[in-house]
């Protein structure tokens, strides 16, 4: 409560702020200083702000301000809600891609090559048809 009416004061909000804004106040996290940063293009300066920048920097400059705003505060707050509760990933981690270039299909067609087992009637079918060309 105490740093809330203090931010209040040292920001000359309106009062009284309306609730989501003074909880805001209160938890210590000023997004909007964040957010200038990143639209001024500086370096982030924690870890979670380079989570921050990687998933929405890019979309906030390129919407309205009052939605880039949101965007940015929803993102911000769920990877600072990550960082306390220690859940973030390693610094320099690789992301996985979308679509592997190798399927498990292609391991299980391999190993079915290489194994000893008798072949199926319909391998035996697809090598006479490949042998007759």
């Amino acid at each position: 409560m105490k740093n809330g009416v203090k931010q209040i004061i040292e920001q000359r909000i309106a009062w009284p702020p309306n609730l989501p804004k003074f909880l805001e106040l209160a938890s210590g996290i000023d997004t909007d200083e964040v957010y200038d940063h990143m639209i001024k293009r500086g370096k982030p300066r924690n870890q979670v702000e380079v989570k921050v920048w990687s998933d929405c920097a890019f979309n906030c400059r390129s919407i309205a301000e009052d939605k880039s705003r949101a965007l940015f505060k929803k993102v911000y707050m769920r990877w600072h809600e990550r960082s306390e509760r220690g859940e973030m990933p390693p610094e320099g981690q690789k992301a996985l891609p979308k679509v592997r270039a190798d399927k498990d299909s292609d391991h299980m067609v391999e190993d079915r090559i290489r194994s000893n087992k008798p072949k199926t009637k319909l391998e035996q079918r697809i090598d006479a048809l490949r042998n007759k060309k």
